[in-house]
């Protein structure tokens, strides 16, 4: 397995191994074999697998028990979509069955009004990045994001010919040398606003869903604001609460 920085390889085995779980050579088993065969099978050290099944309990997709091992939570480990995990929409459609697409991309520099500057913990009036994004699903509409980044979180960042195309996942990482940890959401069913209706295929006014979420860093210092407005059909809305 090529070298890669510790957080880039324990995400690639997280990877790797869900969808070994999901549709390859266990998943049809209601338990993982022991972290010492796993980590031999992956080619990686016991730790770098232990660390991944801890990600994965916290998540709820297996439990583990002395004297029994590592359980598979199938009913959760089988659903597409969960809420209450950040990830990109782009795998998460494919894993959908559809094929994702960006219709539409810009970024550009701005300022913070009182909302923004809220949510960002910074002053009003100071200057963001902000990029905005029309996913389709298979060529047809499916969620617009608009997200802000405080611009002086992002060390020796010029906006470039093409920079668009970098997520805005890796350009936090790039730039501001963090990573968002965890996102706190707030879910609405709005009218949809007037300069999005056109690439939406929605009339002014019409119910959609809004998500405002900002994502936070192990500080938590708040890295991004997000507005996401999701066309009904296409995105299951599925949260796991586990008893605690």
């Amino acid at each position: 397995m090529a070298k890669n920085n510790p957080r880039e390889l324990s995400e690639e085995i997280q990877a790797k191994l869900l969808k070994e779980i999901r549709h390859g050579i266990y998943k049809d088993a209601d338990k993982l074999p022991p972290e010492n065969e796993l980590a031999a099978s992956m080619g990686v050290s016991r730790s770098m697998i232990r660390e991944c099944l801890t990600e994965f309990e916290r998540e709820g997709l297996v439990n583990r028990h002395k004297g029994i091992g590592t359980m598979i939570n199938r009913r959760i480990v089988n659903n597409p979509y969960r809420i209450d995990l950040v990830q990109t929409f782009f795998p998460l459609l494919e894993e959908l069955g559809y094929k994702p697409s960006v219709a539409h991309k810009e970024m550009f520099f701005s300022v913070a009004d009182s909302k923004i500057a809220e949510k960002l913990d910074i002053q009003e009036g100071e200057a963001v990045l902000v990029l905005e994004e029309l996913i389709l699903a298979d060529n047809m509409p499916v969620v617009y994001v608009i997200d802000h980044i405080p611009l002086n979180l992002l060390k020796d960042y010029k906006m470039e010919s093409g920079s668009e195309a970098i997520s805005i996942f890796k350009l936090i990482f790039k730039y501001a040398d963090t990573d968002i940890n965890v996102c706190l959401s707030e879910f609405h069913a709005v009218g949809t606003p007037a300069r999005l209706a056109g690439y939406l295929n929605k009339k002014e006014g019409d119910p959609i869903v809004y998500i405002s979420e900002v994502g936070f860093d192990i500080r938590n210092v708040p890295l991004m604001y997000s507005e996401e407005y999701l066309v009904d059909g296409f995105i299951p809305q599925v949260i796991v609460r586990k008893k605690i």
